[in-house]
């Protein structure tokens, strides 16, 4: 994986919890694609992607707390 590197992203209350609502929304689409396929090169990339995912809403909503 990539190494992080610092982003600044100014963003109000809506439109932080609109970013967290569509990439939850992703999430649960790439959730269903993993269940559903049966190619284990295709199940390795979209694990791969859920996990960047989860840790970018993980970040996110902790900028809320």
């Amino acid at each position: 994986m990539n190494e992080p590197r610092a982003v600044q992203v100014e963003l109000s209350s809506d439109e932080l919890t609109l970013l967290e609502i569509h990439l939850r929304r992703h999430l649960d689409q790439v959730d269903r694609e993993l269940v559903r396929t049966d190619n284990p090169t295709l199940q390795h990339a979209i694990a791969k992607e859920q996990k960047i995912l989860e840790g970018v809403m993980r970040r996110l909503e902790a900028l809320k707390h």
